[in-house]
């Protein structure tokens, strides 16, 4: 599906003058190329942007000479002074293998994940030769970006270390 912003889909939870919208830019329907926008608004204006996750997709048969397929940023371009840092949940591609992608295009945004998973992300930036690096956290820290409170929750997965996120918003 071709994006469009006049067709961006989200769900927004309001209180008073406050909001939060979340957006999946990848990762609807399928295994694939996850990527979601979380959007503080207050007053009807985007405030802080937090994004979780950053994979890519795999080609289906008939997609002749692709090789990945990853999620369309272009709504984030506009708002890149809004983002206040991406996480990552665990180390699969379909949730880390765009980064090298992207991130050139979010600018110098910090990054953070639980420690293999970070490991693995900072191995993408070192093969791409960009220099940036993915903070590790503990299973124990609660991270403040912004007005976002996250939280990591240990779950069980097919690669170590993987991650579910609490996310409290005003």
């Amino acid at each position: 599906m071709k994006f469009h912003p006049s067709r961006v889909l989200y769900s927004g939870v309001s209180s008073g003058k406050d909001s939060i919208r979340v957006i999946p830019l990848g990762g609807i329907g399928n295994v694939t190329k996850n990527m979601y926008v979380y959007e503080y608004c207050y007053d009807g204006k985007v405030r802080d942007i937090l994004i979780i996750d950053c994979g890519v997709g795999f080609p289906e048969p008939e997609m002749y000479g692709v090789d990945l397929v990853i999620p369309d940023v272009r709504y984030l371009e506009t708002k890149r002074d809004k983002i206040r840092g991406l996480v990552f949940t665990h180390g699969h591609d379909d949730h880390i293998g765009g980064i090298p992608y992207i991130y050139p295009k979010l600018g110098n945004i910090p990054m953070w994940a639980t420690k293999l998973t970070a490991a693995f992300t900072n191995i993408k930036f070192r093969e791409t030769q960009i220099k940036t690096r993915v903070t590790p956290v503990e299973f124990s820290q609660v991270l403040r970006i912004g007005p976002f409170t996250v939280s990591f929750a240990r779950v069980t997965h097919s690669v170590p270390d993987a991650a579910n996120l609490i996310i409290e918003t005003p």
